[in-house]
């Protein structure tokens, strides 16, 4: 549990510095990003010419699964469900 509280508070402070210097995050930019790393991933395991298609629906379904753990951490870290089990 540490890590996790560790890793939300990197989080937010990561996200006010980015507001503070004025850093705006944008979809494209984002996107951009996802093709370079799919075809970084790629070429690690010598696959240099992957068609553009296929670079392109590895990178949306990097940022999908992003999106998805996001969500779903943000969702299950409600104050109520970081309480500990009451005994009985």
């Amino acid at each position: 549990m540490p890590k996790i509280l560790e890793d939300i508070t990197f989080d937010r402070i990561k996200g006010q510095m980015l507001e503070a210097a004025g850093v705006k995050i944008e979809g494209r930019g984002c996107t951009e990003f996802a093709l370079i790393v799919a075809k970084n991933q790629f070429a690690m395991y010598g696959m240099t010419s992957v068609p553009d298609e296929v670079l392109a629906n590895y990178a949306q379904s990097m940022l999908r699964r992003i999106a998805l753990v996001r969500t779903s951490s943000i969702v299950s870290l409600t104050p109520s469900s970081l309480r500990s089990p009451r005994r009985r």
